[in-house]
């Protein structure tokens, strides 16, 4: 089997092509980050050894007063993770800011998987970036259109 991480960056490489950016690619760490349209940053995480590469997405941060009405809303919004499609919603306690996560298996994943899950994960991080930072609602976007190196 190839290297987890080479299978991820053969992925990356094809989704930059397809979105018309330069390169992307994991760093030595295993990271490598991805603009959205105006709010989002996907964060791409591979560990070494892993056979998960990991999603995630910063939502907003933690208000200081606020927090038990924040946390109640991401817990009701994550179960059966229905209106997060399947992703999950976490607290950063470095950051302080509330995370939108998802993992694939890379074993068993082809390209079209990737962006099949990828293209979901970034429509749905558009939708609670918006709905958590202003009452403004969303445009539909292309696909791969709006995505830059971030």
């Amino acid at each position: 089997m190839n290297d987890p991480r080479e299978t991820v960056n053969v992925w990356l490489k094809e989704t930059a092509s397809l979105a018309g950016i330069d390169s992307l690619s994991l760093n030595p760490q295993g990271v490598s980050a991805l603009k959205y349209g105006e709010k989002v940053e996907i964060v791409f995480e591979c560990p070494e050894g892993s056979e998960v590469l990991h999603l995630y997405c910063p939502v907003c941060d933690i208000p200081e007063d606020g927090a038990p009405a924040l946390m109640r809303r991401l817990l009701e919004w994550n179960m059966f993770g229905l209106e997060t499609r399947g992703a999950s919603f976490a607290i950063d306690r470095e950051s302080n800011r509330a995370m939108l996560c998802y993992s694939i298996p890379i074993a068993g994943a082809d390209i079209a998987t990737f962006q099949n899950t990828l293209g979901n994960f970034a429509e749905t991080c558009e939708r609670f970036c918006d709905e958590l930072s202003s009452p403004a609602a969303s445009t539909d976007n292309e696909r791969f259109g709006d995505f830059v190196r971030a």
